[in-house]
């Protein structure tokens, strides 16, 4: 089984857990049955993606404090690998979690 950080679910998040089983599980959209089923990653080779909290130029949403912690540069390479990686076949970017709220 590949790493749970870049398990692929139907869902379109990467997952970010595991059960009590030890099975993959999207914690976003847990409660669906998508969330449980593990899914080929498709092609992300020409993907890039954004932060959820980007509003364009690489700045956060205002109002959004970033409690010490540097948001990263966006647009990135899309990867399953990302924290909260979510595949958006319909638009022109991916989406992820960049660490700007932090990690606690």
């Amino acid at each position: 089984m590949a790493a749970m950080s870049s398990t692929y679910m139907a869902c379109g998040h990467s997952a970010q857990a595991i059960d009590g089983n030890g099975d993959p599980v999207c914690v976003v959209c847990f409660g669906k049955p998508e969330a449980r089923q593990v899914a080929e990653a498709p092609d992300l080779s020409t993907r890039k993606a954004r932060c959820s909290y980007d509003k364009g130029n690489g700045e956060h949403r205002p109002g959004m404090p970033n409690r010490g912690y540097r948001a990263e540069p966006q647009p990135v390479e899309s990867r399953t690998s990302l924290p909260f990686f979510k595949h958006h076949p319909d638009k022109p970017e991916d989406s992820y979690y960049c660490g700007c709220w932090g990690w606690d």
